[in-house]
């Protein structure tokens, strides 16, 4: 399910402290939602910029790990791709541990 930008403010305790709730709604809207025109990127690159001095980068960033558009937490969606692919291979990973650690009897 896709979280609603609408509602981010009010769905999350973390969102008052969120730099982009100093901005008018329309430049928000085209900073943190670009339909991919130039003008959009660049304002993309303006919301990125300002996402990293962001003190709920992270928490903006969880909640919009698995959004396919916009900008969350000061990434765009292909990066976000990449986090979760590494998140994937993680867990992949933990769980052939865990595996192998209880063939060996390491772990009941």
């Amino acid at each position: 399910m896709s979280a609603d930008p609408g509602s981010l403010f009010t769905d999350h305790d973390w969102a008052h402290a969120a730099l982009c709730r100093a901005y008018p709604p329309a430049l928000a809207d085209a900073m943190w939602h670009p339909d991919g025109t130039r003008e959009d990127h660049t304002l993309a690159d303006r919301a990125v910029t300002v996402c990293f001095s962001c003190p709920v980068r992270l928490e903006c960033l969880e909640v919009g790990l698995d959004e396919p558009w916009g900008i969350w937490g000061g990434s765009r969606p292909n990066l976000r791709a990449r986090y979760r692919a590494a998140q994937d291979r993680l867990e992949l990973v933990a769980e052939a541990s865990e595996a192998s650690a209880r063939k060996k009897g390491l772990i009941p």
